[in-house]
């Protein structure tokens, strides 16, 4: 699983290293090493795909990473694929099954991209990608301004200078497999975050919910784009195969031409996993098209916490944390996590029926030496049950001990 950094625009911003770009360059190794011991009696190749491990197919696929099967002879020429994603904009995101006449997807590249990529992997048998530019003519190895890589389970084809227009990439073989599209573009799509009103009164405003927003609620969706080089701008929500479920009605917070920043109201949420997407044209008047890396699920579990709580240096505090089940009746799993450190949690294992809620008590001891205000993390989960899992971040202080 490659988890991918944020837009080249964010990096610029905090003018350092971006830390999930540190994370992506040490989970692709170990990623591909998983991949080597489950596969150690057999060769990588067509037909020696996976099994992927489950965990890692669903860390990749709610981040906007790919799981990427690397046999451990091919780790040290994966350094392609890092750079065909690194700093890059998401034009497309999708995982689903083959069939034995492959698949062909259209991505539209618009006027403003200086590079494209296109990677496909699989977790049973990769025969081939093709891709073909705007005139259906096929692009590949051997041609200027063209890298391709080729893996035994992995695919990649990257583009310098990419004509505008609707490219085609066709991937072949047969399992589940995953294809990206990557620009290397000024156009981004900055940010989606599901938001709500808080704040002190008279100093309202939107603030980014604590995990998934929640299944049969409206929700509020709020979507940051670079403005300078848009002239139109659609929103909708699409499934983990690309496909359309919804289109959205979002509306710039302050109206003109400049505005990045743009807020609606859901009614209600897709049940399946999704993504956000923003598509118009560009100020070449050529299509274009942005994906949010992260996913998102309409939860049906609901972790509510005190937004701030107070620790007490030198000693223990106990803090108390609701979770409620409107989805059926499940056994939920729940994990509290400060400065990477697993804290106790009373009771850790709940039954609870539809619409039921139980209080759990979280213990955290916090050093005489130790002044400092850890995020406490708490999430909720129901194995095997993607719906029912939430989460929530509780902010502290500390105060010392008298």
């Amino acid at each position: 699983m490659v988890r991918l950094p944020r837009s080249r625009s964010a990096l610029r911003c905090r003018g350092k290293a971006d830390p999930t770009w540190i994370l992506a360059v040490l989970v692709v190794s170990s990623v591909a090493l998983a991949f080597a011991q489950d596969n150690r009696s057999r060769p990588f190749g067509p037909g020696h795909c996976g099994p992927a491990d489950p965990s890692y197919v669903r860390v990749a696929n709610a981040t906007g990473g790919q799981v990427l099967p690397l046999g451990p002879n091919e780790i040290a020429a994966a350094a392609p694929l890092m750079s065909a994603s690194s700093g890059t904009e998401t034009l497309l995101w999708m995982t689903g099954s083959l069939t034995a006449n492959g698949r062909t997807i259209r991505i539209p590249v618009d006027g403003v991209t200086s590079r494209v990529s296109f990677i496909a992997s699989t977790d049973n048998s990769l025969a081939d990608l093709t891709v073909l530019d705007p005139h259906g003519s096929p692009v590949g190895a051997g041609m200027t301004g063209v890298d391709a890589s080729v893996f035994g389970c992995v695919r990649a084809v990257t583009v310098d200078r990419p004509a505008s227009g609707e490219w085609s990439a066709r991937v072949s073989g047969t399992g589940r497999f995953w294809l990206t599209a990557h620009a290397r573009s000024e156009l981004a799509l900055d940010d989606a975050a599901f938001v709500h009103v808080a704040g002190r009164p008279g100093h309202e405003g939107l603030f980014k919910i604590a995990g998934q927003p929640m299944v049969n609620r409206p929700a509020m969706l709020r979507v940051l784009i670079t403005r300078k080089d848009v002239t139109s701008e659609t929103f909708d929500l699409v499934s983990m195969d690309g496909s359309t479920l919804q289109t959205l009605e979002l509306s710039p917070v302050s109206p003109g031409p400049s505005e990045e920043e743009f807020v609606g109201s859901i009614a209600r949420l897709p049940a399946t996993p999704f993504r956000v997407r923003v598509s118009g044209r560009d100020r070449t008047g050529a299509a274009y098209q942005r994906v949010s890396r992260a996913s998102f699920q309409a939860a049906t579990l609901e972790v509510t916490a005190p937004e701030t709580v107070s620790l007490t240096q030198g000693g223990r505090t106990a803090v108390k944390v609701r979770v409620t089940n409107e989805g059926a009746p499940t056994r939920v799993k729940v994990v509290a996590v400060a400065n990477a450190t697993v804290l106790r949690v009373e009771p850790a294992d709940l039954q609870l029926g539809t619409n039921e809620s139980r209080e759990v008590t979280i213990s955290i001891d916090i050093p005489t030496a130790s002044p400092s205000s850890p995020d406490i993390i708490v999430t909720a989960e129901s194995p095997g049950r993607a719906a029912a899992s939430n989460s929530a971040i509780l902010k502290t202080t500390v105060e010392t001990a008298p």
